[in-house]
């Protein structure tokens, strides 16, 4: 059993090196959604811009389609002649590490107050001196997303650091030991029975809500933290404008189920479309004045970052997550130099995220 887990690792750290190889070939050479898979540029929304600048839909050397107009990326998210996988079963051209999950348990009717107790045990805990994600964003999202998915919070806990980057390996070429520990994370948590679908529910909601929580609070810090403190509603805006402004989710996929016609583009079914959310929700079309973080903003619908209820849900949770953390800690500022994660272009949040609380 070893050997031949040994081989398929072997098989799948030189599909990993020649993905990530040619992507970085491509993008040097003009395809900004090949130079963006590799994640080579700390900043993804310039290379969105360009992408969007173009045309409504571009055609990629990864395979398919990519956009990041918020209008066409609005009409794909909605189309029901869009599905998450080919019609035919095969994986798309730009799969690198298919994962092969269900399709998100749903989410019917969280309790608020549960969870907002959840968050503020969590918060009650910390450290005059933590980190925001390693000792709350993500162990609060783990309980929660347990909570939600019918399952022990223990374990999940415990593989939630393994399993954060499970939305980036399918389309972003890993080192292969993080690959491997996403695989073996994943069937823990088959091991303890969960079905399929908690299973997919639990990816769709521990990463990106955890990203999003450190996400706002880089927004946030240092001059517009006690906000949120002195008015208790103000967190739900928070939750709103951090998924547009800085979507935890960057890029979302669908692929056509029959030949169709978007943005007078011709996509042929089986065709994947790699959609930018993070470039589409700063779409100036869409949102003025779109790379500043506003609380009072109204206007415009961002793209979601999941399908269904899972942009919902991750919003609900970063709010409760927020509102306990400021109204536990009113004052805080930076102890450290934040550090994003690498090769994490289908995810945006932190990796460390040194705070202390202000006296």
């Amino acid at each position: 059993m070893r050997k031949e887990r040994d081989v398929a690792d072997h098989v799948l750290g030189s599909r990993l090196q020649l993905a990530q190889g040619m992507r970085w070939v491509w993008g040097i050479h003009g395809d900004h959604y090949a130079r963006l898979l590799t994640a080579i540029d700390a900043d993804p929304y310039p290379l969105a811009a360009a992408v969007r600048e173009t045309d409504g839909l571009v055609r990629s050397n990864v395979g398919g389609w990519v956009t990041a107009r918020h209008d066409v990326a609005t009409t794909l998210l909605s189309d029901d002649g869009f599905g998450a996988g080919a019609p035919d079963g095969s994986d798309p051209e730009a799969v690198v590490q298919p994962l092969d999950l269900a399709p998100p348990r749903p989410v019917a009717g969280p309790d608020r107050d549960a969870l907002a107790a959840v968050c503020a045990e969590r918060a009650a805990r910390l450290a005059p001196e933590f980190d925001l994600v390693t000792d709350y964003a993500r162990p609060c999202a783990a309980v929660l997303a347990a909570v939600l998915a019918g399952l022990p919070p223990e374990p999940l806990t415990a593989v939630s650091a393994d399993l954060a980057p499970a939305l980036s390996v399918e389309l972003a070429a890993q080192q292969l030991d993080t690959a491997v520990r996403v695989r073996a994370a994943l069937a823990r948590l088959r091991e303890l029975g969960a079905a399929e679908d908690a299973v997919a529910l639990v990816v769709a909601l521990t990463e990106p809500v955890t990203a999003a929580i450190g996400n706002a609070g880089a927004a946030l810090l240092p001059d517009h933290w006690s906000g949120v403190w002195a008015e208790p509603t103000a967190a739900a805006g928070v939750a709103a404008e951090i998924l547009r402004f800085e979507a935890p989710v960057q890029i979302r996929t669908c692929v056509a189920q029959a030949d169709t016609i978007v943005g007078g583009q011709a996509i042929a079914a089986g065709e994947q479309v790699a959609v930018l959310v993070g470039g589409a929700n700063r779409d100036p079309d869409a949102f003025p004045e779109p790379d500043r973080f506003r609380l009072d903003r109204e206007s415009g619908a961002a793209v979601p970052i999941g399908a269904g209820p899972a942009g919902a849900t991750v919003a609900l949770l970063t709010e409760l997550a927020i509102a306990a953390l400021a109204a536990h800690h009113p004052s805080l500022g930076l102890a450290g130099t934040p550090v994003r994660p690498s090769r994490s272009p289908v995810l945006r949040g932190w990796h460390a995220f040194p705070l202390a609380v202000a006296a």
